[in-house]
């Protein structure tokens, strides 16, 4: 298929975006425009455009995405989000990843670990999982930071709850049936298992009627 330039846009004082048969392309300074000759009408030959990506688009993404890496994690999903959105062709985003994956800058599972480890005390299982999936984490990673997690720390939703619990229901003990079900509510709406619910209510009643 013939490669036509079909728009030139810009997207800042130096930026433009090229089209290529009415599609967005990719994003280049003006001089590089002028340097590449390339014009709005004019056909481009694929040997050329493939030139244009290796030695130029390629590099940039690269240094695009070891850039955003320094000032955070991101996941596969959002990094490949990132660069999209710079208009990087997907050929250059693939190997933007690529070469920070082989080099450990960008790792999914070293972000659900770290993500699971921080949060563990403070978020129920489910809230984790469900902020993961959104990150684009696949299942069977989340599964083993969360296993691995909660695996050593049996306890950690229970004492969680606990915590929570004796903050909610100070000053209001003993505590009436609609008020053990409203407060039992607040953490089944935030994920946490039913068992641990029950189990931190049982003991924070319990120190109510030993003190």
């Amino acid at each position: 298929m013939e490669q036509i330039v079909t728009k030139i846009e810009e997207l800042s004082g130096r930026r433009r975006l090229v089209y290529i048969n009415g599609e967005q392309a990719f994003a280049l300074y003006s001089t590089e425009v002028r340097r590449y000759g390339i014009a709005e009408g004019k056909a481009l030959a694929q040997e050329d455009l493939e030139q244009l990506r290796t030695e130029l688009l390629d590099k940039r993404a690269v240094k695009r995405a070891m850039y955003l890496l320094q000032a955070k994690d991101y996941t596969e999903k959002e990094l490949t989000e990132k660069l999209q959105r710079d208009f990087y062709p997907q050929e250059s985003v693939e190997g933007a990843l690529a070469y920070v994956r082989h080099f450990g800058y960008l790792s999914d599972e070293r972000f659900a670990q770290m993500y699971v480890q921080f949060k563990g005390q403070k978020k129920s299982r489910k809230q984790i999982e469900l902020f993961l999936q959104k990150k684009g984490i696949s299942r069977e990673l989340i599964d083993q930071a969360c296993e691995e997690y909660y695996g050593q720390n049996e306890d950690s939703e229970l004492e969680q709850i606990l915590v929570q619990m004796r903050r909610k229901a100070a000053g209001k003990l003993p505590l009436s049936y609609e008020e053990k079900m409203k407060l039992m509510g607040s953490f089944y709406r935030k994920g946490f298992q039913s068992d641990s619910i029950k189990k931190a209510l049982d003991i924070v009643v319990s120190e109510c009627e030993h003190d």
